[in-house]
């Protein structure tokens, strides 16, 4: 590794003009249209998820990861950066295997040198940015080589050149976007172009807003909206937008809530949160929609190996169910933040369901989304002017658990809790009313150094309280002479309230002071509520149920849907899906009366693709639409050519589909099912 040296004591740009092989990039991961998610947030502690056992090569080891991307099945994809390889961890493995690289640097079509970021498409096509062979590689599933897509041609800054590619990133069109250290450029090359275009930059390195200052990541939203890490901080361009605007501002040194200090890594969920690889600052930042400032959701904790670390991260990527990943380049690992165990339910996916005949009945099931408490919870700008954050803790009883992020006065704090379970889930500064309350907060505060208030230790019984220790459950009846009570019960408590002084390893009584806190909620925070469909476990005929849940946010007081699918079917109806399906005749006048038009589509269902055939006795083009079952379009496509086969549902998710097919005034619909 060349200069590593040099971004580790903050020389940013002279490290990134001495192509230092340490920065990372992120990727973009296929969210269902139909998928609820949890809002992200990060408990205190990740777990190692990839590497982790020392700097090496061996299969179960990593050396200097500077990216990390998961697909929808929890696939992990790590840019092995000095082992010139990319590894792919199932999920729980123990060790990874190679899909890219491995044969040492090189440039033949088998080898990589210095990988940096990597990008991998809903058919499983591995995108590399090769960076010193100044070229973006594409694996396919299970090849043991590479083609180039874009570069290799030397360095340079011609339009067929690449100069030392570290971000990499493809949309759904296949368009790749390239972030170009050196040329202070980011290129967009369109699927099997020889050249790319320049979308940001492109002026030289510089402050003016035309211009980037060593863009080392890049992520495009579903808007065509164009973000890029780089020295300058975080910019985003607008969709063939001649300057940027900068987003987050960028400092040598500093750890503000409103700067980054070497963004390394940008990544941007569909919510518009962005979340940065803050790797001056050992942590990862996320910035709300129009936010001022970013609040850590990982790491935070200074330099080290901790679990609650992570240091100069590389690489950050979020999944679809608010699990934060981030490539620990120092130790050699992936740690994904994310309470194991609570995983809230996205919305079931579209089914088929088979019934024994077509005058048969078949059971409908599914598995419900679930009420739940959020990782995080955002604290609104009208209850905290330093916009804190709330992080789940964990349940007991049907109650939720969260520590404040910030610090605050007593009754800033228990005015926070009251407003935010203001609609009926009755939140509180916690009051401590049992030893295995005691036990859980405990075990996410010692050792920890973080000393929150709580309440007291109430027995139930008037003027009984005492303060929350190791020891066994006793109670303390306190007098008159109790620093804190002027009366010897409730309504003469001037501080009703304890902090876990965690130097002392104790609770403590305290004067009001800024201290962080934590909150009880006494039920879930995220309800769920069917609101049309068919129930669970009724019995059916062959059709298509459509099911939808509502969703409601009861803290932010936001209500979405959450809606899916259940087509029954049977053996006759998919066996004469195979064939040729009822050709439709729409006489509009006596010249379109002579049109005969059919489509076939086989296989159907299929678990693959389908392949449509149009026949027609006309030779005009063919327009094709796909929509789904809630009528929202998929995809379009025109000017085909009649009888000549077409190939569809290459990307499709499992579920029900609708192809209207047209020529001239005729048209018909067919209906496609993918398993």
């Amino acid at each position: 590794m060349k200069n590593v040296c040099l971004l580790l004591v903050n020389l940013f740009l002279i490290v990134i003009s001495a192509r230092s092989h340490i920065f990372p990039h992120r990727e973009k991961i296929n969210y269902s249209p139909l998928a609820i998610t949890a809002t992200v947030g990060s408990p205190e502690y990740g777990i190692t998820v990839a590497g982790g056992n020392g700097q090496g090569s061996a299969a179960n080891q990593l050396n200097a990861p500077t990216d990390v991307f998961v697909d929808s099945t929890g696939n992990i994809f790590v840019a092995d950066h000095v082992n010139h390889r990319i590894q792919k961890w199932t999920p729980g493995a123990a060790a990874g295997i190679t899909v890219a690289g491995g044969n040492g640097a090189g440039s033949a079509a088998n080898q990589l040198f210095d990988p940096n970021s990597i990008f991998v498409d809903g058919a499983g096509n591995i995108y590399v940015a090769d960076a010193d062979n100044h070229r973006i590689q594409k694996w396919a599933p299970g090849a043991s080589y590479g083609i180039t897509v874009a570069g290799g041609n030397g360095p340079g800054s011609a339009a067929n050149q690449l100069d030392t590619p570290y971000g990499v990133f493809v949309d759904a069109a296949g368009n790749i976007y390239i972030a170009e250290l050196n040329n202070h450029r980011v290129q967009r090359w369109a699927p099997g172009a020889s050249e790319g275009i320049t979308v940001a930059g492109g002026n030289g390195a510089g402050p003016a807003l035309n211009q980037l200052s060593y863009p080392i990541s890049v992520y495009v939203d579903a808007q065509s909206n164009i973000y890029i890490a780089s020295g300058k901080g975080i910019q985003k361009w607008a969709p063939g937008a001649t300057e940027g605007t900068t987003i987050v501002r960028a400092v040598g040194r500093g750890s503000a809530a409103d700067v980054v200090s070497f963004a390394l890594d940008v990544f941007v969920d569909p919510a518009g949160n962005i979340f940065i690889a803050d790797a001056g600052n050992d942590r990862i930042q996320k910035w709300a929609p129009g936010a001022t400032e970013g609040i850590t959701v990982a790491g935070g904790n200074g330099y080290g190996p901790q679990a609650n670390q992570t240091p100069f991260p590389n690489g950050v990527f979020v999944d679809a169910t608010g699990k934060i990943y981030v490539a620990d380049f120092p130790n050699n690992r992936i740690l994904k933040f994310g309470l194991p165990g609570l995983e809230v339910i996205a919305c079931p996916g579209n089914m088929i369901i088979p019934a024994p005949s077509c005058t048969d009945k078949a059971t409908l099931t599914w598995t419900e989304p679930r009420d739940t408490f959020p990782y995080s919870i955002d604290i609104p700008q009208e209850l905290d002017p330093s916009k804190g954050v709330l992080n789940y803790m964990g349940a007991l009883n049907g109650h939720g658990y969260y520590r404040s992020t910030n610090l605050y006065q007593w009754r800033a704090a228990r005015n926070i809790s009251k407003s935010l379970g203001g609609r009926g889930v009755n939140g509180h500064l916690l009051t401590v009313s049992s030893l295995a309350e005691n036990n859980l907060i405990l075990s996410h505060i010692k050792g920890t150094g973080y000393s929150p208030w709580i309440g007291l230790f109430n027995t139930g019984k008037p003027g009984r309280f005492r303060w929350v220790t190791r020891e066994a459950l006793t109670y303390t009846n306190w007098g008159p002479a109790e620093p804190n009570n002027a009366g010897g019960d409730a309504n003469h408590i001037a501080e009703p309230f304890i902090r876990f002084m965690d130097t002392y390893d104790e609770w403590n009584d305290q004067a009001d002071g800024f201290v962080p806190f934590v909150a009880e909620f006494e039920k879930p925070l995220i309800r769920y509520k069917q609101i049309s469909g068919p129930r669970n476990g009724s019995s059916h005929q062959v059709g298509v149920y459509n099911i939808c849940y509502e969703r409601n946010n009861l803290i932010t007081d936001i209500k979405d849907t959450c809606c899916f699918s259940l087509t029954v079917t049977c053996k006759e109806a998919l066996a004469g899906a195979n064939q040729r399906s009822t050709a439709v005749e729409n006489a509009f006048s006596k010249k379109e009366m002579n049109m005969v038009l059919q489509v076939f589509t086989s296989p159907n269902p299929t678990r693959n693709v389908f392949r449509l055939s149009i026949v027609s006795n006309k030779t005009q083009r063919v327009t094709v639409h796909v929509s789904d079952v809630f009528g929202r379009a998929i995809e379009s496509r025109s000017g085909i050519n009649p009888n000549q086969p077409m190939v569809l549902g290459k990307n499709y998710t499992p579920g029900v589909y609708f192809a209207q097919v047209i020529q001239g005034k005729s048209s018909l619909v067919v209906k496609m099912i993918k398993q």
